[in-house]
């Protein structure tokens, strides 16, 4: 049997590392401007995690990317989850299932927000009716307990 190596997540761009970096206001994606004077000029959209010189026309001065396709709601949840993860150095490799099926973190986490928070759902012992709506009934034992883990990583 042969063993694979751990899923890594997408790199993401959690700080600046350079004091040389200005940030672009003018499109509604996140792009940054890095000069050098020895080289033309860079463009690093982030929705790509890549750097890109092809947007450099003949007199030396920045053409606009091509737009890229919008991120869902969903999409950009997992985006900044991702992010997270990485910018706390912990993992996230996967999306967590309950019963077999996969957990919608985004649901998850407005859910909990919409009854007042971690600590509000946890105070009053809102567990179960978060379990309710995620369609986790009382015949999974621990079902609550899993999303309550859930939501804390």
């Amino acid at each position: 049997m042969t063993t694979l190596p751990p899923i890594q997540p997408r790199p993401i761009l959690c700080k600046t590392t350079t004091n040389n970096v200005q940030s672009s206001s003018s499109s509604s994606s996140s792009v940054f401007l890095i000069h050098s004077s020895t080289q033309p000029s860079n463009v690093t959209n982030t929705n790509f995690y890549s750097t890109n010189t092809d947007f450099i026309n003949n007199n030396n001065s920045l053409q606009a990317p091509p737009p890229s396709a919008p991120l869902s709601s969903y999409e950009e949840f997992l985006k900044r989850l991702r992010e997270f993860h990485r910018c706390r150095q912990t993992t996230f490799r996967c999306l967590p299932t309950i019963a077999g099926q996969v957990v919608d973190l985004q649901a998850l986490y407005t859910t909990v927000v919409g009854h007042g928070g971690w600590d509000k759902v946890n105070d009053r012992q809102l567990w179960s009716t978060v379990a309710n709506n995620f369609g986790i009934d009382s015949s999974c034992l621990n079902g609550t307990q899993a999303l309550k883990n859930i939501y804390i990583r």
